[in-house]
């Protein structure tokens, strides 16, 4: 009997199983590969998303930064802006004050050099002038008065050719030759001293005129010119009057002559005792006449001569100059 081979196994089932579970890894590995993708595409575009908005919010931080810097850097060029504005407006009210200021400073040295312009050297000169035509004519006047009541003493007591007359008239023409001398030095220091008090009254006025209490403080840096303006004005205006007040100043007058030749003549008879002795017996003599005379029955008083009557004329005015008649 011929046996035929036994029929192979049937495995088509276990094939189809085999391939159904196959494709389902096969599907499964691509399902989680895809998850993985997936997760990674999203984990690659969060973070993309997340750098895209970090980015987003670096530049919005740097816009807000810039646009801080950019504010600050205006108000800061603002406040420079104004500064330099506020600076310039007073340099201008400085500039307008100091103008102002040196212009009525140059108004009032002008006002005090007018008001004082008549006190110049021949003002002065023309003082002095008046002061020697005034004592001049009075001192020659007493030497000349003293000079007649000595010749008329003189002469009365025959005296006049007399070394006691030469000496007495030589005493009369040196006092009045040191008089004059005195005189004119007076004059000067007179004129001198006025000059000086006319010099003083304009340095005082100059100096008031020019101090911070009329043309204000040199330094002042005013905030409101206009009212600054006004005020120095206002006090430069109310200073004017006081120039003129200031320049008047009195001249000063002259005062009573004294008579410096009262005591020459006297001088003169006790520097001589010859002369003082010739004058003492002249003076006896006229005693004499003056005494009672007897003659008999007849008795004459104050007999005198012509001379003498002439000598005691005389006597009130050369006594003025203390030339005493001998």
């Amino acid at each position: 009997m011929c046996l035929s081979a036994p029929s192979p196994p049937d495995t088509s089932a276990a094939d189809a199983e085999a391939n159904r579970q196959e494709q389902e890894n096969r599907e499964r590995e691509r399902q989680e590969r895809n998850e993985r993708e997936e997760r990674e595409q999203a984990r690659l575009a969060q973070e993309r998303a997340d750098r895209l908005a970090w980015e987003e919010e670096q530049r919005r931080l740097q816009a807000d930064q810039l646009r801080r810097e950019e504010e600050a850097g205006q108000r800061i060029r603002e406040q420079q802006d104004a500064d330099i504005a506020a600076a310039e407006a007073q340099a201008d009210r400085v500039s307008q004050y100091q103008t102002a200021r040196g212009s009525r400073e140059a108004e009032l040295q002008a006002q005090i050099n007018n008001a004082f312009s008549g006190y110049d050297d021949a003002y002065f000169q023309g003082f002095e002038s008046d002061y020697l035509a005034y004592y001049n004519p009075v001192i020659a006047q007493n030497a000349n008065e003293a000079k007649r009541s000595a010749t008329l003493a003189l002469a009365q007591n025959g005296n006049l050719q007399s070394s006691a007359a030469t000496r007495r008239f030589g005493l009369l023409d040196e006092k009045l030759a040191s008089e004059q001398a005195r005189i004119a030095q007076e004059a000067s220091d007179a004129a001198a001293s006025y000059r000086s008090n006319i010099l003083d009254r304009r340095r005082a006025l100059l100096d008031q005129a020019l101090s911070s209490t009329i043309l204000g403080d040199p330094d002042l840096i005013p905030t409101d010119i206009g009212q600054t303006l006004s005020d120095l004005d206002r006090r430069v205006t109310a200073f004017t009057p006081q120039i003129e007040a200031g320049a008047a100043v009195d001249r000063p007058t002259f005062g009573e002559v004294g008579n410096a030749f009262l005591d020459v003549a006297t001088t003169a008879n006790t520097a001589d005792p010859a002369g003082a002795e010739a004058d003492a017996q002249a003076s006896n003599f006229s005693s004499a006449l003056k005494a009672p005379v007897s003659e008999g029955s007849l008795s004459v008083v104050g007999a005198q001569p012509e001379a003498q009557k002439k000598k005691a004329a005389a006597k009130p005015a050369a006594s003025l100059y203390g030339v005493t008649a001998a």
